[in-house]
């Protein structure tokens, strides 16, 4: 798993890749990631600035939706 600080270095395709789950969270946001042509070059951080998100809000509904998965149980 990645922490808060990897997480907004990280394309957003690689987000999807590793953790689909996360494309929930990026719908939520309304944001276009989800099947973007640019995805693979847009970083988690570049998302936040482009659509006007406070980026620690959006690192958080990720981090919540990647360890929802991960937990045991």
């Amino acid at each position: 798993m990645t922490g808060s600080d990897g997480l907004p270095s990280m394309s957003i395709a690689e987000v999807l890749v590793r953790w689909p789950q996360t494309a929930g969270v990026f719908r939520h946001y309304n944001l276009a990631c989800v099947g973007c042509a640019v995805a693979s070059f847009c970083l988690v951080a570049d998302a936040a600035s482009v659509y006007g998100l406070p980026l620690a809000a959006l690192v958080a509904d990720l981090l919540v939706a990647i360890e929802r998965l991960e937990s045991p149980g």
